[in-house]
């Protein structure tokens, strides 16, 4: 999956396995040993007027293959 560092936020979001309206690759929590949910709660994050979506907090092991480097566990 490739992502877009937004260094002008403190959240991370990936699109996931039960999203409908998401296109490409999608992250599935399944294929992950680390994944644990943080928070059962759904939240809303507002990123200015235009962009809206509902989170779920969880953790999980992130890795930046171009630098071979992973971070275990990692909230988003």
């Amino acid at each position: 999956m490739k992502l877009i560092y937004d260094t002008g936020s403190d959240q991370m979001l990936v699109e996931g396995r039960d999203c409908k309206d998401c296109l490409g690759n999608r992250y599935d929590p399944n294929t992950s040993s680390y994944y644990r949910e943080v928070s059962p709660i759904i939240k809303g994050i507002q990123y200015g007027n235009i962009i809206h979506v509902r989170s779920k907090p969880v953790e999980d092991e992130v890795c930046l293959q171009a630098f071979q480097y992973c971070m275990t566990p990692t909230p988003f």
